[in-house]
């Protein structure tokens, strides 16, 4: 928008570019289990907690939580979102049109478990997003383990399996990246993966595969889009973010916390319109003509 005809030294040149669109789906709603969503709490300090807070504004504050996160499914079926033992939710619980709250909330016992908003009924089904593995260079297995380190620049990547265990730690740095896994992704151990300044929005996840989980310490700050697979957070697990995918378990002491500026950032790449939202990302550009 800054170009000026008239400076300079001005040129024209044309650009040919090849990209990536990504349709469906947002992540206003924090937690979005297609299929079900299960919280399940242990005894002493596991506690399953769930609540909000916004990136933009600083790091993550217990006492200065916020309560916008939403727990959404779309299947109406008998207890297809659970919450039992020890469990806070800050936020509501939101379920799919023409469900039945008795049947497809169950919540038990109401004396360990506290939820600080609402449990209604959605006037329509939260949108999906569909992953498409883009034509990049295949990575094959990523599997760390021990003191592994391996350290990646900002970019998109395609690897076949995640697999992290031990102290091994997987780097990014600079602006956002894009992380697309053919198969499944586990995280466990004392390493994990890590990104600038502990944003959210510097990392997205996209798994087509059918098993996603996080059982490590140090916490994950991403958004996980994985539509075909159970993604869960065991231990003391902890991942600041959104998750959108088939089942959601959180169980012991796992915490989620979601990142109200993630709804932003998705609403910058997709301006509201007519039509399913998309995400556009760019693959790779070269000068065609001068």
């Amino acid at each position: 928008p800054s170009n000026n005809p008239q400076a300079s030294g001005y040129s024209s040149e044309t650009i040919e570019a090849i990209v990536l669109v990504t349709k469906g789906g947002n992540t206003e709603f924090g937690i979005l289990g297609d299929r079900s969503v299960r919280f399940n709490g242990g005894g002493g300090d596991e506690i399953v907690t769930v609540d909000s807070y916004d990136s933009r504004q600083g790091l993550y504050q217990a006492q200065a939580a916020r309560a916008n996160v939403q727990i959404r499914t779309n299947s109406p079926a008998p207890r297809a979102i659970e919450v039992t033992g020890r469990v806070t939710i800050k936020g509501d619980v939101v379920l799919p049109p023409g469900s039945d709250p008795n049947e497809t909330f169950r919540q038990t016992s109401k004396t360990w478990t506290s939820i600080s908003g609402s449990v209604r009924v959605a006037t329509e089904k939260a949108l999906v997003e569909s992953v498409e593995l883009p034509m990049l260079t295949d990575g094959g297995v990523l599997e760390l383990s021990g003191d592994d380190v391996v350290q990646l620049p900002a970019g998109l990547y395609r690897f076949r399996e995640i697999r992290l265990s031990g102290n091994a730690r997987l780097e990014f740095s600079g602006a956002h990246t894009d992380v697309y896994v053919e198969g499944n992704v586990h995280i466990s151990g004392n390493g994990g993966i890590m990104t600038p300044q502990n944003s959210p929005t510097n990392l997205t996840l996209f798994v087509t595969g059918a098993e996603t989980s996080f059982s490590g310490k140090p916490p994950l700050f991403a958004k996980v889009v994985a539509p075909h697979a159970t993604v869960a957070l065991a231990g003391h697990s902890e991942l600041y973010g959104a998750v959108a995918a088939q089942d959601v378990v959180l169980h012991g002491g796992a915490r989620f916390h979601c990142d109200e500026a993630l709804k932003q950032y998705d609403e910058t790449l997709n301006p509201s319109g007519p039509g399913a939202p998309s995400q556009v990302s760019l693959l790779s550009w070269r000068e065609s003509a001068p």
